[in-house]
């Protein structure tokens, strides 16, 4: 078998046995983890770069020149020479007295001794120095778990090494030297920086597409805050390592004999500087600059792994100054929760807020309508400029005859607008989600008319039905003018008078709200309300709309995918059930779960599994939308339904079905949009069998997750992406 295989992929193949070796090794010291998930990460940057170039066993469909073949070899040589090499030679290529990592099975009886000692000064081959009683060490096994497995070039490549040579199971660190560590990491991105420069600029476009759904898959695999830590610092590394580098700079190498090699050579120049691979949005030469801006405002893992974490660590439990400032250095607790706005600070235009959005004359329904009543305001912070700005209303039920709400309820508010400010602090997350600009939110009660007998706060003026609501306060995007309001897809579906957009524009359109679920769900982030209402967008001076550019709102009933105390029972309103999965519609999570009879033992289903909110529920008001998308009208008139705020249950209960069944629907697609967006309508409307899970499967675990992710993108927005018209 092995004189079948190309010399090519025998040696990606050890380079990848090597990164595997070494970032699994035993008893790294803890708050070093993050090392091996950077080895990781560049591990993952190699297969990327593979699966573009369509490396392969044969090595016959190599897209890359015959000269660049040779450099290719090159650098796969000098990765498996350091990783193979690594901890038992020194710069000179001569063996450390005492290796820094020895294989497992060398240990007397196999069993795992203790920890190695630390030295904080480096090892210099030579006796070590003290072990520091402040490492803490745990194990390492886990690592390969919160990495995508079913990668194909990963396990072909495992496999043939498992057959063609001899390799420890496992290694174990005997001295820890960090700056090694380092320093080693430092080399490797190099290399894999400079595969980048082998591949031309259609190549490299995909690669960043690539890169990025194995972001997405990374990010479905880190669920717990520790781990979402260590992935963060990862992909910090950057300066620190770019120091090592410009420290070694004049030293040795290591990377070959040949000194007129293109490899070295690249390195030297480089100097392992712009380490921007560290974030997996770092370019190559040969981009255009309209591409390199797109994809600089992509986010990276650290920008995922750090709204992941957040959204779970919401509670003041669990948000401390400390776990802010892995977030970003200096951030405070304080500055993460501080977004409750004064009601004075909130000037409303028109008596109390023209409100519209939700029904067909543009005014505010109660139901539907009233989670995303839209209204027009000023903003006039006590420190800061006035500006005009939109907010969407949440009602709430009072718990008390002056209109307090729960407490519970205030909280998913807070939380709802902690994070929608955490998208602000990076505009590569905006973008992704597609989520208007947050400043806050506040409760509708104006400071200026509570008065107080005794302590206790007195009724204000206003009629309680008018003051049950809180407020979330979004800026007005750039380059418009600031009276101008937000049109909703529904509203533009509804406009008799506007021309159906062209196919063009439609699949733009499409593509720009899936990719924005898709983003969402990497980070474990439910919409739960998501309809054309909810989708909005800002016309331009001359009052043009531009499909491309949606916005992403309507984030009410929003909670992170893991956090079940943060679900909250829709409302019951059959404008939204027309969007909602018929196991979603107001209401029916009121019953009992009840656990299928054809439950099967493999599909890891939890005890709520069948009657939480979960991405498929979303990915099913995908569809809906989609299709409204195709055939440009609301969904209401699709279904002949003249009054959908009087619409009966049964009604909207038959609507999947309908959907499915009846070929005015897909048929409709099909003929006149072609057979690929049928396919990703009647995807998004099957549900979870169309992405290979069961119906019953617990999609909040891990890797029930990062398969859902990976065939989302595959069936719904990759098929998107492609359509050309």
């Amino acid at each position: 078998m092995a004189d079948a295989v190309s010399l090519s992929f025998q040696v990606f193949s050890i380079c990848i046995k090597g990164y595997q070796l070494l970032s699994d090794a035993k008893d790294m010291p803890k708050e070093w983890h993050h090392l091996r998930i950077r080895l990781k990460t560049e591990q993952y940057r190699l297969i990327d770069w593979a699966h573009v170039a369509q490396l392969d066993e044969a090595g016959d469909k190599l897209l890359i020149s015959n000269a660049s073949k040779g450099l290719f070899l090159d650098v796969l040589d000098e990765q498996q020479k350091l990783l193979l090499g690594f901890g038992k030679y020194d710069e000179r290529h001569k063996k450390f007295s005492r290796p820094m990592l020895v294989e497992l099975a060398e240990e007397a009886g196999g069993a795992i001794p203790g920890p190695p000692p630390y030295n904080s000064d480096g090892y210099d081959g030579g006796d070590s120095g003290p072990c520091s009683p402040t490492i803490a060490r745990a194990e390492t096994g886990d690592i390969q778990k919160r990495f995508p497995q079913s990668e194909e070039l990963l396990q072909k490549s495992l496999a043939f090494m498992d057959k063609t040579r001899l390799f420890p199971k496992r290694l174990r660190w005997a001295l820890w030297d960090q700056s090694k560590v380092e320093t080693l990491i430092a080399k490797l991105s190099c290399l894999n920086d400079f595969l980048k420069e082998l591949l031309d600029r259609r190549q490299l476009a995909t690669l960043a597409e690539h890169s990025m759904r194995t972001n997405y898959q990374i990010i479905q695999l880190h669920s717990k805050v520790d781990h979402l830590m260590e992935l963060i610092a990862a992909q910090r590394l950057g300066t620190s390592l770019s120091a090592v580098a410009g420290n070694r700079q004049g030293a040795s190498l290591s990377l070959g004999d040949n000194a007129g090699s293109p490899v070295r050579s690249y390195m030297r120049a480089r100097g392992f500087e712009d380490e921007g691979s560290a974030d997996e949005d770092a370019d190559g030469d040969g981009v255009a600059d309209g591409e390199r801006r797109d994809r600089e405002r992509r986010p990276g893992l650290a920008d995922l792994a750090g709204f992941k974490a957040l959204s779970s660590a919401i509670n003041a439990e669990q948000v401390t100054d400390e776990f802010a400032g892995h977030l970003a250095p200096g951030l405070t607790r304080r500055e993460i929760e501080d977004v409750e706005l004064r009601r004075r600070e909130i000037e409303l235009i028109g008596e109390d807020g023209d409100c519209y959005g939700g029904n067909d004359d543009g005014g505010a329904t109660d139901g539907c309508g009233a989670d995303s009543w839209r209204a027009e305001a000023w903003f006039k912070p006590r420190a800061g400029q006035t500006r005009r700005v939109w907010i969407e209303w949440k009602r709430y039920d009072p718990v008390t005859f002056e209109g307090t709400p729960d407490p519970k309820t205030e909280a998913r508010v807070r939380a709802l607008a902690t994070l929608l400010a955490k998208n602000n602090r990076a505009d590569r997350l905006r973008d992704a989600f597609g989520a208007p600009h947050c400043l806050g939110y506040f409760r509708d009660v104006d400071d200026e008319d509570e008065e107080t007998e005794g302590g206790v706060v007195v009724s204000p003026t206003k009629e309680p039905d008018q003051r049950c609501r809180f407020g979330l306060v979004f800026e007005k995007p750039g380059g418009v003018r600031p009276d101008t309001r937000p049109v909703s897809l529904l509203e533009l579906l509804r406009d008799a008078g506007r021309d159906v957009p062209s196919l063009t524009d439609r699949i733009a359109l499409a593509r720009t709200v899936a990719e924005c679920l898709e983003r969402l769900h990497a980070v474990d982030w439910l919409h739960k309300g998501l309809r054309s209402d909810n989708i909005v967008f800002f016309p331009d001076e001359a009052g043009n709309v531009h499909l491309s550019r949606p916005f992403v709102s309507g984030f009410d009933y929003s909670r992170p995918a893991m956090n079940e105390d943060m679900t909250e029972k829709p409302p019951e309103n059959p404008a939204c059930d027309l969007y909602r999965h018929p196991k979603v519609h107001g209401g029916v999570r009121d019953l009992p779960p009840q656990t299928p009879p054809h439950a099967s033992p493999h599909s890891h289903q939890s005890a709520s599994s069948s009657s939480a909110f979960k991405k498929s529920y979303d990915i099913y008001s995908l569809g809906v939308i989609l299709l409204e998308i195709a055939r440009w009208q609301p969904l209401d008139k699709m279904l002949g339904i003249p009054d959908i705020d009087r619409a009966k249950p049964k009604q909207t209960r038959l609507v999947r079905n309908r959907l499915l069944r009846e070929k005015e629907f897909l048929g409709f697609i099909r003929s006149y949009l072609g057979n690929t967006f049928e396919e990703v309508v009647r995807a998004c409307l099957v549900g979870p069998k169309a992405f290979g899970i069961a119906e019953d499967a617990d999609e909040k675990d891990g890797l029930v997750g990062e398969v859902l992710q990976r065939a989302f993108y595959a069936n719904v927005v990759g098929k998107l992406v492609e359509m050309r018209v």
